[in-house]
């Protein structure tokens, strides 16, 4: 998503140094490498964060998961965060923000507060397929590595390639 938005506003990501995330941004984004020890309980990550967001300073800081939410709840910042719930997992610091999106309904009904939240689907960047003559069902095989818990949706996996 912040590869799509960084072609056309200025987008800054904040990301740990030695994260594979770096290898799937795009260069249109200004990247900026945390060096601190990625723990929550690490003080001198907070103040290296803190440091970066006063240098960026940004119109608004949105985050991902229940990680980067708290550590950007903590550092009690006066701008404006929103952050996106991926899954219908318990996320506590969810239900201390104002502003919450979530990938679906289900997942948004999982927000325990009366602020202002929204369902965002997530985006995909589609691939044009055009028809041809010689287009014909080609068998695959997938390979799904997670645990066997509800909220990772094998049953969702397994319903839609029931399906195919």
């Amino acid at each position: 998503m912040c590869n799509t938005i960084g072609e056309k506003h200025e987008v800054h990501v904040i990301v740990f140094a030695d994260s594979y995330v770096r290898d799937y941004l795009s260069q249109n984004l200004h990247i900026h490498l945390l060096r601190a020890n990625p723990t929550r309980l690490n003080p001198v990550l907070y103040f290296e964060l803190r440091k970066m967001i006063r240098r960026i300073n940004p119109d608004i800081i949105h985050t991902y998961g229940a990680k980067s939410t708290e550590l950007i709840h903590r550092l009690h910042m006066k701008t404006p965060h929103i952050a996106t719930k991926h899954s219908i997992s318990n996320g506590k610091i969810l239900n201390k923000l104002h502003f919450v999106t979530a990938v679906s309904k289900e997942t948004l009904a999982t927000v325990k507060n009366e602020k202002i939240s929204q369902v965002i689907y997530n985006g995909i960047d589609p691939v044009k397929i055009l028809p041809s003559e010689e287009t014909s069902f080609v068998p695959f095989r997938i390979l799904a590595v997670r645990r066997l818990d509800k909220i990772k949706g094998f049953d969702i996996l397994i319903e839609g390639m029931r399906k195919a």
